[in-house]
């Protein structure tokens, strides 16, 4: 029994034709697998800079432009990746270091202005006690003068 296909005369074209399409697909799979092998490849120039790049950007404390130098030396060379991730490890650290730091600093500087803002009011008092003194003072010598004035001061 013969299976007729629309489109085919006999089943010897069709045999051609999965044939050729067995041979497309070998094609299309081994320029993958070529692919693959060249972008696995290490780009050991391109590595070298951008690990400068991000080691200077990281010295100047632009660690997100030494994130991406880092990111970008893993991509130009995966089988060396381990030195660009402990690099990325320094930044984070260091960014988190800056941080801990930036609480610590805050938590001093909220203390230092409450002290700041009691001492100013117990400035402000010494102050108008001080006034109150020097008026009571001066009270004793404007009752002989003015003595609405004194009891005023008084």
């Amino acid at each position: 029994m013969k299976i007729k296909f629309a489109g085919f005369r006999k089943n010897n074209e069709l045999i051609k034709l999965v044939t050729m399409n067995k041979a497309a697909c070998i094609f299309i799979i081994s320029g993958l697998v070529l692919a693959m092998e060249t972008e696995a490849q290490c780009d050991t120039i391109a590595y070298q800079r951008m690990l400068k790049d991000g080691d200077k950007f990281a010295k100047f404390e632009k660690y997100d432009l030494a994130v991406k130098r880092y990111s970008a030396a893993m991509i130009a060379c995966p089988d060396n990746s381990t030195v660009p991730q402990k690099k990325i490890v320094e930044v984070f650290n260091k960014i988190q270091q800056l941080k801990d730091d930036a609480v610590k600093n805050k938590i001093i500087a909220d203390r230092q202005t409450k002290l700041a803002i009691s001492s100013a009011k117990k400035a402000e008092f010494e102050t108008q006690k001080a006034q109150s003194i020097t008026l009571a003072a001066f009270a004793p010598e404007q009752f002989d003068k003015n003595p609405t004035m004194a009891i005023r001061l008084a």
